[in-house]
């Protein structure tokens, strides 16, 4: 389900590595909060394959991350 949501929202083309490396913990500083407790860590991967409404909000706030990221929102 995430990867469907995460295409229909066109996130794809938004999605790089360094982005990539902060969700799985191995980008950026050393002593970075994402480094010592990555998100993923803190997602139900189970509901995120199967769970549309979970996969849906998940998807929601990735993108606001990642507007967040690039600087489009504040």
């Amino acid at each position: 389900m995430i990867f469907y949501y995460i295409w229909r929202r066109g996130l794809w083309r938004h999605l790089d590595l360094e982005k990539l490396r902060y969700f799985a913990g191995r980008g950026g500083d050393r002593l970075a909060l994402s480094r010592a407790y990555p998100l993923w860590r803190s997602l139900n991967l189970a509901a995120l394959l199967f769970r549309p409404r979970y996969a849906d909000a998940v998807v929601t706030w990735l993108d606001y991350r990642i507007a967040f990221y690039e600087g489009q929102r504040g």
